[in-house]
């Protein structure tokens, strides 16, 4: 009882940071503050949450993006986003996510792995272990989700199922990601739908209806992006054009050296962390023990795959991806996603083996060092969490905190001073995320978009091209892939993060001024100072500085 009371006052302090901080809390910035974060926001300040028109744009960015790039009004995630404000949405959606890992995690050990056992303390532990993971939780339940989802299933797989099972697996879809989630989730539902029918010797149809009642609801939730896609065919997404000779280095022992990492450290996007613990607990046990391994042969050859499909895609989509453009477009090596469960099911079998072969309380010592060991790398990999933990002692970190990245009294400032309606005009910014003017209600023709039109890709790409020019690496970057539609200037080399302490200036930039006013361009937000003695078509308006802001902002006209 002692080391479940700990348990749950671990798991509850886990939020602590975050929910004492609020506005001064560190939120992950890649791929959520300069991304993902502002796109429900958009959506609440353009009023198209719930707009499933085919004609419905945002027109706060890119001269009006479609609305079928964004993600379905119909998620809570996004729907978080329209009732409160964003930070507080953000913090209820990372407290339910990791929630829902750490009740679907007991769930799913409990009644399936170690189920019929008194282990209910090691459920706890683990569950503990995988809620802690710093899954992407803008992301809804698609990747902390697993372990619910999968119960579900399995319930139904063993004939064991009740209603709720059916409820999770209709709700899961408005709470994940379908791009995420589905693909990859559909193809492990498959194999094990194959394997159940081989081994019985019966097809479970029930089985079958349930995978198929998942994909149904989730083309429902998702109906206005696939639509746009595939049936209007409303826009050419930019991702046509993806290509991955010119942003990665395709070759044979880079692959193997992808799969090796990916063995000892998951990816970030799914939840940072290192895997020794697991490997040796697990190896330990299949070599030493004469148990049953069928689990063991389930999972492991499962692992190899993903390894290597991970490692090997690039060459695989470089090879076919003329015959299929999907290939190329669509990132299937994200089957990768599944491993923090896998490699969580196997900490459990294997602790609780171990616990079982060594004589009195050695067992429960090492089960219990291990179980440490693996919660202090998660933690470790936690980077939101520990920034956190630091601001909470009054120690300082590297990056902004939200209060600081979005700078609002700093960028009220520069309102007052332009004295315009923002949809009079058009921004760009240097040196630093354009998620952050998108916040403060401007209107930019920059952004960070997974899924754009192509044409407006290259009516980007004329401002900045003397620019790509000069830098091999942001060429390549911006061409071959091209999610981020920034100005790059080669000077700074892909920094978005330039602080007022940073001594940066650029002295030689080179951008089409021309095009930039065509396109609505009146104003550039920089977080550098730019010299512009020899750019004719520039004027320094005012600099900008606020105690609480991470930037100053060199406010320059278009002229």
């Amino acid at each position: 009882m002692f080391i479940r009371i700990v348990v749950f006052t671990c798991f509850a302090l886990f939020f602590l940071p975050l929910i004492i901080l609020g506005e001064n809390s560190y939120f992950t910035v890649w791929d959520v503050l300069d991304s993902d974060f502002i796109y429900p926001v958009l959506l609440k300040m353009s009023g198209q949450w719930l707009n499933f028109s085919a004609d419905a744009v945002i027109p706060n960015v890119f001269n009006g993006i479609p609305r079928s790039a964004f993600r379905t009004g119909l998620s809570l995630t996004v729907t978080l986003f329209q009732v409160f404000p964003p930070h507080v949405a953000y913090i209820i959606n990372y407290i339910i996510v990791h929630s829902v890992a750490f009740a679907g995690m007991y769930l799913l050990l409990r009644h399936h792995f170690l189920a019929n056992t008194k282990e209910i303390t090691l459920c706890l532990s683990i569950a503990l272990i995988y809620a802690c993971i710093p899954f992407y939780s803008i992301y809804g339940i698609s990747f902390g989700g697993q372990p619910l989802l999968l119960f579900c299933f399995l319930n139904i797989l063993r004939n064991r199922d009740k209603w709720y099972d059916w409820l999770c697996i209709s709700l899961f879809p408005f709470y994940s990601n379908f791009a995420l989630t589905y693909p990859f989730y559909f193809t492990v539902l498959a194999a094990l739908f194959a394997a159940d029918g081989f081994m019985k010797r019966k097809l479970n149809l029930r089985f079958l209806i349930a995978v198929v009642l998942l994909g149904a609801i989730y083309c429902l939730a998702d109906f206005q992006m696939l639509k746009a896609l595939f049936i209007d065919k409303q826009f050419i997404p930019h991702r046509i054009e993806f290509n991955r000779e010119l942003v990665k280095s395709i070759t044979f022992w880079e692959s193997v050296k992808k799969c090796i990492k990916l063995l000892f450290h998951s990816h970030f996007h799914s939840g940072a962390m290192w895997t020794f613990p697991v490997i040796i607990a697990s190896a330990f046990v299949y070599f030493r023990n004469r148990i049953n391994k069928s689990l063991f042969h389930l999972l492991l050859p499962v692992i190899l795959l993903i390894l290597i499909l991970y490692g090997f895609y690039d060459q695989l989509a470089v090879a076919l991806g003329p015959m299929v453009p999907l290939l190329t477009m669509f990132q299937f090596d994200r089957m990768y996603i599944i491993l923090p469960c896998i490699w969580m099911i196997l900490l459990a079998v294997s602790l609780k083996k171990i616990k079982e072969d060594f004589p009195s309380n050695q067992g429960i010592y090492l089960t219990g060092l291990l179980l440490v060991v693996q919660l202090s790398l998660v933690l470790a990999e936690n980077s939101q969490f520990m920034n956190n933990v630091k601001l909470l002692a009054g120690k300082k970190i590297q990056e902004p905190a939200y209060k600081e990245f979005f700078a609002t009294d700093l960028f009220e400032q520069v309102d007052r001073f332009i004295d315009k309606p923002k949809n009079d005009y058009r921004v760009v910014c240097i040196g630093m995320h354009s998620s952050v003017a998108l916040m403060n209600g401007f209107f930019t023709l920059d952004g960070y978009f997974d899924l754009y039109p192509l044409e407006y890709k290259h009516k980007f790409r004329k401002i900045i091209s003397k620019e790509l020019d000069k830098n091999k690496w942001i060429r390549k970057n911006f061409d071959g892939w091209g999610n981020r539609v920034y100005i790059m200037p080669a000077e700074l080399e892909m920094n978005f993060l330039c602080g007022k302490n940073d001594t940066l200036k650029i002295r030689n930039l080179e951008l089409d001024l021309e095009t930039l006013k065509q396109m609505g361009g009146k104003f550039i937000f920089s977080a550098v100072e730019i010299d512009i003695s020899r750019i004719p078509g520039l004027r320094l308006e005012a600099m900008f500085s606020h105690p609480d802001a991470y930037w100053d902002i060199y406010l320059y006209a278009v002229i």
